[in-house]
């Protein structure tokens, strides 16, 4: 991204200041509370931005600011990934890798819970959107669930709380997004630190030039024109050592270049690689749990069955294919992200059109529009963050929010428990991606300059998330899972409980043990 320093007018605190920045967090509250699209909330905030602080005309710097989005050529993926996604939404894929999955550990104890937390990962992987796995593999599961013996109350809050892990699992939209919005975000702060170093630079060069013709004002004898200059000699001799250093310590200090920009590597391969190892700890402490209930509760196991177990791979090995394949190529370094997101989408064209037919040829206009509604929601929301990203960088506001944070917290363990309060509580009342919009920009720049990983901080940032995805008044794996199964918001809140118990011990392991979601990451080359 390009970015243009625009002049500076009045200092950047003031009382006036704070008013109208309170006026714009009030605005933007209350569209949010209203319902408002996201980007019209957004968008509206930055317009007024633009247009309270800023006196120039801000119509034409803002639509540059949010023209900048093209240059962002990840951002090719989401298309490709959306449509497949729609793709295998549509089709039999979600039936077919839960037969397989079911045939596979049912004889386990706890094994029709384990197979539906299994089908929930693998599907989220093909699809990458957490709700279409509550709608796909929950409505598939949650009767047999309850047939053999489950609690009713148990089995809800399984379905409604395995489809949250998909926003960890590649290829997470989730995680594109965010290392996109990071991307830009870096950028912007960087701009910012050079232009602060800059200013400091040359403020200290005056300073001290001043202080310098002032203290050889203040230093002249008044009776030096009288003085011989063979005293005048002696009178320097006898310097004291310690005025000497003072002498030399006073003097204005040479001109320092600006701090290079903090070396970070904000890449959707590293991004994809990170979340494998906490989805699998997540997944591990769900499947405990659904063990114990399921000895506790003595849910009826099935008996393995080889031809069975065949039968279900045969039909279920291509739909299987779709997520080893993506992952694979990602990787291995065989493909991009965004040839991997098109080798994706005419997989599940060709898998669901013509092998499978469960999509007919008249059916894709529809299937198309939805994943084009969902690319065009993704990308306007981008591009209105994108002006504001600018608006952020180019007062210097990370900038003071970053020495704020700094000077509150010396520690990096200290700062992402202060982090993770904050996103547990925005989870509530925001959903996942408003939240990556609105706060990335904000306290990412402040984690780098704590040395902390931002691959290990957006982790961090998904899995708090995840736990959004099942707290109320927003959480919207909640409202899917109560118009999927009939029920009402306290029901479904009260099965989650469990769940959201096992997602905080989680997310605490992954907060104090980077290498948890860092270990992989390195091991790969990144």
């Amino acid at each position: 991204m390009r970015w243009r320093t625009a002049a500076r007018r009045g200092p950047r605190r003031g009382g006036g200041r704070l008013v109208t920045y309170g006026l714009i967090a009030a605005v933007f509250l209350v569209l949010l509370l209203l319902r408002t699209p996201l980007f019209i909330a957004l968008g509206a905030a930055s317009a007024m931005c633009f247009s309270l602080i800023k006196p120039e005309p801000f119509s034409g710097l803002m639509a540059q600011q949010m023209y900048f989005i093209t240059e962002k050529g990840e951002l090719l993926a989401i298309p490709f990934f959306v449509l497949a996604a729609s793709l295998m939404t549509h089709g039999k894929s979600a039936k077919r890798v839960t037969e397989f999955v079911g045939a596979a550990v049912r004889w386990l104890p706890g094994g029709l819970a384990l197979a539906t937390i299994v089908s929930c990962v693998l599907f989220a992987a093909m699809c990458g959107l957490t709700p279409t796995a509550v709608v796909a593999v929950g409505a598939l599961m949650l009767p047999g669930l309850v047939g053999a013996g489950y609690p009713e109350r148990f089995s809800l809050g399984l379905v409604t709380s395995s489809g949250s892990l998909g926003i960890l699992v590649p290829p997470s939209l989730v995680a594109l997004v965010f290392v996109v919005v990071a991307t830009s975000s870096v950028q912007g702060y960087n701009q910012a630190a050079q232009e602060v170093a800059v200013m400091r630079m040359q403020e200290k060069a005056a300073r001290a030039a001043e202080n310098a013709a002032a203290r050889d004002a203040e230093q002249q004898d008044p009776a030096a024109e009288f003085m011989p200059a063979w005293a005048a000699d002696v009178h320097e001799d006898l310097e004291t050592p310690e005025a000497a250093q003072t002498s030399k310590e006073q003097q204005p200090a040479a001109p320092q270049p600006p701090r290079p920009e903090p070396k970070t590597d904000v890449n959707l391969k590293n991004a994809f690689v990170a979340g494998v190892m906490p989805v699998l700890l997540i997944a591990a402490l769900f499947s405990a749990y659904a063990v114990i209930t399921g000895l506790r509760s003595g849910a009826r196991r099935e008996r393995f069955s080889l031809p069975e177990l065949a039968r279900s791979a045969r039909r279920g090995v291509l739909a299987l294919a779709l997520p080893a394949l993506v992952i694979a190529v990602i990787l291995t370094g065989r493909m991009t992200v965004i040839q991997a997101a098109a080798l994706a989408a005419v997989y599940a064209f060709i898998l669901e059109v013509f092998l499978y037919r469960a999509v007919r040829l008249r059916d894709l206009p529809a299937v198309v529009r939805e994943a084009g509604v969902m690319t065009g929601m993704i990308l306007i929301i981008l591009a209105v963050t994108m002006a504001f990203n600018y608006y952020l960088a180019n007062e210097l506001i990370i900038i003071d929010l970053t020495d704020w944070i700094q000077s509150h917290f010396h520690s990096r363990l200290g700062f992402l428990i202060a982090v993770n309060i904050l996103l547990l509580f925005l989870g509530c009342l925001m959903d996942i991606l408003s939240a990556v919009f609105v706060t990335v920009p904000l306290l990412l720049p402040a984690a780098l300059q704590l040395g902390i990983d931002p691959i290990h901080f957006g982790v961090i940032f998904l899995i708090n998330f995840e736990i959004g995805y099942l707290t109320p008044p927003i959480g919207v794996n909640l409202f899917t899972a109560g118009a999927v199964f009939k029920k009402d918001l306290v029901e479904v809140s009260r099965s989650v409980l469990p769940y959201l118990g096992l997602l905080l011990a989680a997310l605490a392991l992954v907060t104090y043990f980077p290498s948890i979601s860092l270990w992989l990451v390195r091991a790969l080359g990144g």
